[in-house]
């Protein structure tokens, strides 16, 4: 049985799952940035580049993070988090309000 890890910090929920082969690795400069929080301007982001990589599949509106080794996840506001070397979709948290659905704002 394969096993699911999950990793919170703030309204971004990262899960242990495979890189597919039609995501694009985007090309990083500065940071790796995961989520922009649209209240404050701060950033869920990995700083050492060599760590990580994204990759995003358009088509399904997916992005997902493979690490090379163990990687820092930083925010301004949060608790570091330690990700060990794997595949993972990173998951934005929405919430409804009626007649829509939003993500939520960090």
């Amino acid at each position: 049985m394969k096993t699911t890890n999950q990793y919170r910090q703030g309204d971004v929920l990262i899960v242990t799952s495979e890189v597919p082969s039609l995501a694009e690795k985007q090309n990083i400069k500065e940071k790796l940035i995961l989520a922009e929080g649209e209240a404050t301007g701060h950033t869920h982001a990995i700083y050492d580049l060599d760590s990580a990589s994204l990759f995003v599949n358009a088509e399904k509106s997916k992005s997902y993070l493979k690490t090379r080794k163990p990687t820092e996840l930083m925010h301004e506001e949060h608790d570091k988090i330690n990700l060990p070397i794997g595949e993972y979709e990173i998951i934005r948290q929405r919430e409804y309000a009626p007649g829509s659905i939003k993500t939520v704002a960090d």
